[in-house]
């Protein structure tokens, strides 16, 4: 049956190794279970490794409200900025054409985006979401 083994680099990162795959399993590998070893690959992000008396725990990585307040403000973010690119974008090209009409409609999209989005940043900063 295949062993697995970790090896923990003190910058964060790790190396797998299998005994079924590797013939040479570098000194200081850390034998892990294979329970452990799937839920971190089908979990990705929501565990990790640690070294405690030469033994591999597995460890869920917890996060603190301000960590997941601004996980969720970088994930608002990365949903408008687009948007509000590309209304930039709409508007210089209105008015390098001079077409006033566009300009007052796009200006108007504007605000209504930056009103949607000034609420849900606020419910996020609120702790409300």
């Amino acid at each position: 049956m295949s062993k697995k083994y970790i090896v923990i680099n003190t910058d964060g990162t790790n190396a797998f190794y299998n005994s079924d795959v590797h013939d040479n399993i570098p000194n200081g590998a850390l034998e892990i279970s294979n329970t452990d070893y799937q839920t971190f690959f089908s979990n990705s992000g929501k565990y990790y490794f640690i070294n405690i008396n030469n033994t591999a725990i597995l460890s869920k990585i917890t996060y603190s409200a301000d960590e997941i307040r601004q996980q969720k403000i970088d994930t608002l973010n990365a949903e408008y900025q687009p948007q509000f690119n590309d209304l930039a974008q709409s508007l210089g090209l209105a008015m390098l054409s001079n077409d006033t009409a566009a300009q007052d409609s796009i200006k108007t999209d504007y605000t209504a985006l930056k009103t949607e989005y000034t609420n849900k940043k606020g419910i996020i900063e609120n702790g409300n979401s």
